[in-house]
């Protein structure tokens, strides 16, 4: 991870078996129990379309950098927390097949997923701020969307 104080900063980081960002972001805190909704995730996009691949690409290619970077930034792992929490009710209903006429994001969640994007990409490798912009239009590709439109679009 790159720490613009420091300078970069090269880091040997591994995950326990079966470990994600989630995991780093939620640990020790109330938001673990919203991690089942995002690990049945996996599961919904393995075999899906080409966004649901490529939203796993980017999810098995960079969730150690970016556990890293939320474990190093506290504050950063606190608000990526209030956000996970707010949205496993939407994740769920999508994995389930559920409410599907609800909104999945609001113009203020992109501009709060967009901001802690920001934040990331200060101390991101390069590779990862790459892969950010695509997930920047994933995102706008979501807004407005509801729940059983993007259900169809991942599959």
């Amino acid at each position: 991870i790159y720490i613009p104080e420091e300078g970069l900063v090269t880091q040997n980081f591994e995950l326990e078996p079966e470990s994600c960002f989630f995991d780093a972001a939620a640990s020790g805190s109330a938001v673990e129990a919203d991690l089942d909704v995002y690990r049945k995730v996996r599961k919904l996009l393995v075999g899906g379309s080409p966004l649901a691949e490529r939203l796993l690409q980017f999810y098995q290619e960079h969730t150690a950098e970016v556990s890293a970077i939320l474990l190093y930034d506290q504050t950063l792992r606190a608000e990526v927390r209030s956000v996970i929490s707010r949205v496993a009710p939407i994740v769920q209903s999508i994995v389930e097949g559920e409410d599907l006429d609800r909104p999945v994001l609001s113009n203020e969640d992109e501009v709060e997923i967009n901001a802690l994007l920001d934040r990331i990409e200060l101390i991101a490798s390069p590779e990862l701020k790459d892969a950010i912009q695509g997930i920047r239009i994933d995102i706008r590709t979501f807004q407005d969307m509801k729940v059983g439109e993007v259900r169809s679009l991942l599959r």
